[in-house]
């Protein structure tokens, strides 16, 4: 499965976009400003939130278009999914069929991109690396974006607690619940890097055969203890800790603070690692992490690169490529894939010649070559 087809109506600087598109990789390149980005944008509302730019979806309508914007995708096998901006609400159908949410598209696709402000990543803060993780679970864990929701709403409602009331059994209670919460997201993180470890093993020996580390109040002697003991161990934390948290106004020990680091086999720690090095580790845990879905996942895995190929030499761009490919084409993994990527110059991607569908992006045309 791949898509076959992507439209717009007024979304950011384009007014129509009609794409045929093929199995193989698809590459738009064109000018900075054109618009290519833009587009991986709106294939990115096809997921739960608010896209790859994190913006308010009134933002999203072509500048002085009265009709709002509109996105549309056509799967290989004719599912076509819609994601449009209905009087400033976002409508969702499968098939002509509303659905309640953009979370029901997981049936059948699931979206992940790599942006330039990822680049960062391993120097930036920890929620930011949070965030990233965090996605990645919850493409494995459904369930996980609701407990993260919870834990954070319990967080806050603790805290509000914490000024109104000494009130032992109300605490105790949400401290109880924060503890489950908390103890079931940091394993499913814990089990996302274990996957990603396993999975880097396998790929191009250019990819660096990295380490994760969990980092945290439990996370590194996560697996020392059963779950019931921790929750035990983190209720008593926070039972001692009320006064120093109603006192700084926040919660000095839980899973919102973890964070997690990637080690390079010679370079050590990420965030120590040159530039260049630090996109081609980010690199490897995307690809760990694509690999190791396609693997058991039967759905459509969709990639969205984003200027792709900035700080990569010719030959890791070859390699960068070439892995792409081998996800394509594999015959073994029981799910598909589609790489979408962006670039300022066709020359960039000329190992894909032959092997991608090459679109020219400009401000008033989108042309296919």
């Amino acid at each position: 499965m791949h898509l076959s087809r992507l439209t717009l109506s007024h979304f950011r600087n384009h007014s129509t976009v009609d794409l045929a598109l093929t199995p193989e990789p698809t590459v738009l390149y064109g000018a900075n400003g054109a618009g290519k980005t833009n587009i991986l944008e709106a294939i990115s509302f096809f997921t739960p939130g608010r896209g790859l730019r994190s913006v308010k979806l009134s933002t999203l309508t072509q500048f002085d278009q009265p009709n709002p914007w509109a996105a549309s995708l056509t799967l290989s096998d004719d599912v076509r999914l819609v994601s449009a901006l209905v009087d400033d609400k976002r409508l969702n159908k499968i098939q002509g069929e509303p659905v309640k949410s953009a979370t029901a598209f997981s049936e059948w696709l699931s979206i992940h991109w790599l942006t330039p402000d990822q680049d960062r990543l391993f120097v930036d803060s920890s929620k930011v690396r949070r965030r990233f993780l965090d996605r990645m679970v919850y493409s494995y864990d459904p369930l996980h974006s609701d407990r993260l929701m919870d834990y954070e709403t319990a967080v806050k409602e603790r805290l509000a607690l914490l000024y109104k009331t000494h009130d032992d059994r109300w605490l105790s209670l949400l401290e109880a619940k924060m503890a489950e919460l908390a103890v079931a997201i940091a394993f499913a993180r814990h089990d996302l890097l274990a996957r990603l470890e396993r999975s880097a093993q396998d790929l191009c020996p250019l990819f660096p055969k990295f380490k994760c580390v969990h980092l945290g109040d439990i996370e590194p002697n996560l697996t020392d203890k059963k779950a019931i003991e921790w929750e035990d161990w983190l209720q008593a934390q926070w039972r001692d800790s009320r006064g120093r948290d109603r006192e700084a106004h926040m919660t000095h020990i839980g899973v919102h603070r973890s964070d997690f680091g990637v080690i390079h086999p010679q370079k050590g720690a990420g965030e120590t690692c040159s530039t260049g090095e630090q996109k081609i580790l980010l690199m490897g845990v995307v690809f760990a992490f694509l690999k190791n879905r396609l693997e058991w996942d039967d759905k459509l895995i969709v990639m969205l690169f984003d200027e792709c190929v900035s700080h990569f030499d010719f030959h890791h761009r070859v390699v960068l490529f070439e892995q792409i490919r081998l996800l394509h084409d594999s015959k073994t993994n029981k799910g598909s894939f589609h790489a979408l990527m962006t670039g300022t110059d066709k020359e960039l991607f000329s190992p894909l010649d032959g092997h991608a569908s090459f679109f020219h992006v400009a401000p008033s045309f989108i042309q296919k070559g």
